[in-house]
């Protein structure tokens, strides 16, 4: 038998291969796996492949819903038994197994609106997939449930990889801020992340909600705000089941199964989600850690730590940014307004004789120096056999050029 998915990178899909295998393991077919990513081309290039095994039967994730005549030619014309999962190709009689994306996704929409979240977005792939199409009227009938207008830029369509989802949160980002972010997958939801954490955004400040798999462990697996658990397994030995089924019995009725996610045991998500991101008693009662920085794309994506390091350390941190120009005027102008100051290295000597940095010697000793290379506390921030900062940015990139100078 032959199997098509999109892709090995999204855990759904692992899953789905998973209970495929595991319900052929005692048959006596064994199976044939292709990977289309998404391109009709290479989708059409893998099922001629298959038929050309003498396959007697496919399991398909299709990325071509408009392909009925090449599926119908192909499979149904010649009584060979074809089970579609979460995509459905229009106007093909064929057996179909998916979830209850629509459901899903709305119930989360409309939970958010109804705890006063209005700048919702939703990332999906095409609209033209049936799941994903499942996913946006699910979106936007939340809205329409809670009789609010859903505004275009509040839906954000990808390709179904990181890399688009990633590209498209840096866009998104430019221009606005939402307040929670919807993934119709796990796979978009890793791109929309690490578009987050590159402009210093967390999870935290713009929590995302994604549509995920079933895992022993929620705690170690759960890398957005909240996942749901979407029984993949079941999915993927469903499909066999069917396909199985057709095999024995030719004749039998295509079925239509829509399985439903697992979402009940996180009840109330909403109002965890919202409590979490709301200043702890402690960090609104201490006093501020007051940094001045440079302003410059590192520091942004240092910031994206301050998160972090408040909810380990109980401690708020107030970030001041400046370009370089102005930065030095501000340490010998208002150094007192400040607990750390981030300075250019040519400038540790006149700062310290100024007395305008305090000697952290002592400090230093508790810390492990190792991570600096040799010499590197005497050259960058040693002044008179002390020490008066630690090492931040300290051109790395010249080890591309003459490494012979580190030599």
């Amino acid at each position: 038998v032959g199997i098509v998915l999109p892709n090995f990178n999204d855990p759904y899909y692992v899953q789905i291969f998973q209970g495929i295998q595991n319900a052929f393991l005692n048959s006596s077919y064994f199976v044939n796996v292709a990977f289309s990513d998404d391109v009709p081309e290479l989708e059409q290039k893998n099922v001629k492949s298959l038929l050309g095994k003498q396959i007697c039967g496919l399991i398909l994730v299709s990325c071509q819903p408009d392909a009925w005549k090449y599926y119908y030619n192909n499979f149904t014309a010649k009584g060979k038994p074809l089970v579609m999962i979460d995509r459905q190709i229009n106007a093909l009689d064929a057996n179909f197994v998916s979830l209850n994306n629509y459901a899903v996704v709305r119930d989360i929409a409309a939970k958010l609106l109804a705890d006063g979240r209005r700048d919702l977005v939703l990332f999906s792939g095409p609209q033209e997939f049936t799941c994903e199409n499942d996913c946006i009227r699910g979106f936007s009938d939340a809205f329409a449930g809670a009789n609010l207008e859903l505004p275009p830029s509040a839906l954000v369509q990808t390709s179904i990889t990181k890399e688009s989802a990633f590209s498209k949160t840096i866009r998104l980002l430019k221009s606005r801020h939402p307040q929670v972010i919807i993934a119709s997958s796990s796979l978009i939801a890793t791109g929309v992340i690490e578009g987050l954490h590159l402009l210093g955004k967390t999870v935290e400040e713009i929590p995302v909600i994604t549509l995920g798999e079933e895992h022993w462990n929620k705690f170690t697996h759960s890398f957005a705000s909240y996942s749901t658990s979407r029984p993949a397994i079941r999915v993927g030995d469903t499909a066999a089941s069917l396909l199985l089924e057709q095999l024995v019995s030719p004749l039998r009725d295509t079925e239509r199964v829509v399985l439903k996610d697992i979402t009940s045991r996180f009840g109330g998500f909403t109002t965890g989600l919202l409590s979490r991101h709301a200043p702890s008693l402690a960090l609104q009662t201490r006093h501020p850690l007051r940094i001045l920085m440079l302003d410059n794309p590192v520091v942004h994506t240092f910031q994206g730590l301050v998160k972090s390091f408040e909810a380990e350390m109980g401690i708020p941190v107030d970030i001041h940014l400046l370009p370089h120009h102005s930065i030095s005027r501000e340490i010998q102008t208002a150094s007192q307004n400040y607990d750390v100051l981030m300075f250019d290295l040519p400038w540790v000597a006149n700062l310290a004789s100024r007395n305008l940095l305090l000697d952290i010697t002592g400090r230093l000793a508790q810390m492990d120096t190792s991570m600096f290379f040799q010499d590197a506390l005497q050259q960058y921030v040693g002044f008179r056999g002390n020490y008066y900062g630690v090492p931040f940015l300290y051109a790395p990139q010249m080890l591309y050029y003459r490494k012979d100078l580190f030599d």
